[in-house]
């Protein structure tokens, strides 16, 4: 007897894999049948019903919608378009700063050093 429930269990898991559910949302036959990994088995049975659902079949789904694969073209005008410009944000421009205007020395970042003396 506890074969046949073994062998249920893992044609159930080849169903899932035949429908779309990945690999990683799917559970080891031993979690079910040992009660071992309760988490996991739940985990399966949403991905199934998302699966599901996305194949047409009309059952309720659980957790967040499948998302849709979404294509995009562009023309070749806005391919070489995307050649040419330089984003110099991304690359840390900061609008021509630079180190002009900095006295040589010490440079005071947090205000005046309370323990040096200031000449007259």
């Amino acid at each position: 007897m506890p074969f046949v429930q073994m062998e249920n269990i893992a044609m159930f898991l080849g169903g899932c894999e035949r429908l779309g559910c990945p690999k990683h949302d799917l559970f080891q036959t031993i979690d079910l049948y040992e009660n071992k990994n309760p988490g996991q088995v739940v985990d399966a049975i949403w991905s199934l019903s998302r699966h599901a659902a996305k194949a047409g079949c009309d059952i309720p789904i659980l957790g967040p919608k499948l998302s849709d694969k979404h294509e995009v073209e562009f023309s070749e005008e806005v391919l070489n378009a995307g050649k040419t410009v330089i984003n110099t944000y991304q690359y840390g421009y900061s609008g021509g700063a630079n180190l002009s205007g900095q006295r040589s020395g010490r440079r005071e970042i947090g205000g005046v050093d309370p323990g040096r003396t200031q000449s007259p």
